[in-house]
């Protein structure tokens, strides 16, 4: 299922979110100039897990677009793997749980080094749009799983998310 979300959301070059399709997709142009190995130096230590490892260092041009895209087909399969696999619930978590980490380096490192850029994505519509869908939805699944919030990687991406809605309001998203 992790991969259809993704193939299907290639094929429409949208978000596959709830049932639309969200742009920008992962487009390079439209995400930070930010990729894995720029801001790899910059994570901390408790974002520098399993899918540091496993990710960060073997996809070194993948940008903030990549990491959503993963983030939204975790969010998706999640709840599923939770009540019909749940011998497979572990990983699944733990890999969510890795990309949230991740974000969390992004949006931090982009507010800190690189603030521009951070007023830029709050400010883009469809990117900033799509980031907080997809980070709401993660969290969701994690949390329609069991997994307490404290568990959960939240401090970057609710200073974001609340930073972008004093910007532009969500309704705004575009949607097709």
């Amino acid at each position: 299922m992790h991969e259809i979300i993704h193939l299907d959301s290639f094929r429409h070059q949208g978000f596959f979110i709830n049932g639309s399709y969200y742009e920008p997709y992962i487009k390079a142009r439209a995400w930070p100039e930010l990729t894995n190995e720029s801001v790899a130096p910059h994570l901390l230590s408790r974002e520098r897990g399993l899918v540091f490892d496993s990710y960060i260092r073997h996809a070194p041009k993948n940008h903030l677009g990549n990491i959503a895209d993963e983030i939204n087909a975790y969010g998706h399969v999640l709840p599923f793997v939770c009540q019909h696999e749940p011998a497979s619930t572990g990983k699944q978590v733990r890999s969510l749980i890795g990309f949230l980490y991740i974000v969390e380096g992004y949006l931090r490192t982009l507010r800190t080094v690189m603030p521009d850029k951070y007023q830029k994505l709050a400010a883009r519509r469809e990117t900033r749009g799509a980031l907080i869908l997809i980070i709401e939805r993660g969290w969701a699944a994690l949390r329609e799983c069991g997994i307490p919030d404290a568990a959960i990687p939240t401090y970057e991406a609710s200073q974001f998310i609340t930073k972008a809605r004093l910007t532009v309001p969500t309704r705004d998203l575009q949607e097709r």
